[in-house]
């Protein structure tokens, strides 16, 4: 077990373990978070959003502020965010809670400072599907996501950058577009990954890949129902990006705003940093044309709040 020792956690004889999953928005945060969450001893927060708001938003609003107390209130506000979650968690008899806040990954080198017991899970995504993903969610209103195809990426590149700060020896990292293309095998591994750093639990449910978490409508899902299966549902491979709308216009609007950070990727991942099923571009791939075959389109993961 692994015993708080930060500044923010009461003293307690029930120590309370924080599950950070972070990455970009729409990059399976909200999948993974809800997978994890489905263990009976893992208090589910969903997008908790609290350690991000006192701690950026709260901040970025406050700096103009003029009084003596103001350093004091801010951290006042980081303190209560842990305590909520810690005397929730043991309201409800558990020793671990999930925050599937993307968002967090900024404050990551915070949050491994502060807790410094906490594992993090990392969801890794290609950029073309995320930015697809973004593109989706900015024609339904969420502005966040970015004008264009260089603003989505930049976010993309932005987010992930900070995957720097992540405490190696507890971190997870998981790619989407794996889990996409070989589901039952990328699982399989990931649970052994979440063992090695303090999470062997058995009753993780896998039904709740059956869901989809997209906003802009029901998108394909990784499980599917199907009469006769052991568990009543089966593993499938889906696309994770949509293969046919990715042109070469597009890949040179993002291309210089990504080419850092997934480099960065690759290098610091390079077991867990993969490239989505039908992608055509790189040193040794054919450019993409447009008169190809199609892929149907792959989904998006649900993400909430404003940045």
């Amino acid at each position: 077990m692994l015993i708080p020792n930060n500044q923010y956690a009461d003293e307690s004889s029930w120590p309370v373990t924080p599950i950070f999953v972070v990455g970009s928005p729409r990059s399976g945060t909200s999948m993974i978070g809800y997978f994890i969450s489905s263990s009976q001893h893992v208090a589910d927060f969903g997008e908790y959003t609290a350690f991000y708001l006192t701690h950026k938003v709260a901040r970025s609003q406050y700096h103009a502020v003029i009084s003596p107390y103001k350093d004091e209130y801010l951290e006042e506000l980081d303190r209560h965010a842990a305590q909520f979650a810690y005397a929730k968690t043991r309201e409800l008899n558990l020793h671990y809670f999930a925050d599937a806040t993307p968002w967090n990954l900024r404050i990551v080198d915070y949050l491994a400072d502060k807790f410094p017991q906490a594992i993090f899970v990392l969801t890794l995504r290609h950029y073309s599907g995320v930015i697809q993903s973004l593109t989706r969610s900015y024609q339904e209103g969420r502005a966040w996501a970015g004008a264009d195809m260089a603003a989505r990426a930049r976010l993309w590149s932005e987010m992930y950058a900070h995957v720097a700060h992540l405490p190696e020896d507890r971190t997870v990292a998981l790619s989407y577009d794996a889990m996409c293309r070989e589901p039952t095998e990328t699982l399989n591994a990931f649970l052994a990954r979440l063992s090695a750093v303090g999470l062997p639990f058995d009753d993780f449910d896998r039904a709740s890949f059956k869901n989809s978490y997209a906003t802009t409508g029901k998108r394909p899902t990784i499980a599917a129902a199907e009469e006769g299966a052991g568990e009543g549902f089966v593993f499938r491979s889906i696309p994770s990006f949509d293969a046919v709308q990715w042109t070469d216009e597009i890949q040179r609007q993002v291309e210089e705003h990504v080419r850092e950070t997934d480099s960065l990727l690759g290098r610091k991942f390079p077991h867990h940093r993969r490239t989505p099923a039908g992608w055509l571009y790189g040193e040794a791939a054919p450019v993409v044309r447009q008169e190809e075959q199609p892929l149907p389109s792959a989904g998006g993961e649900v993400m909430n709040i404003v940045s």
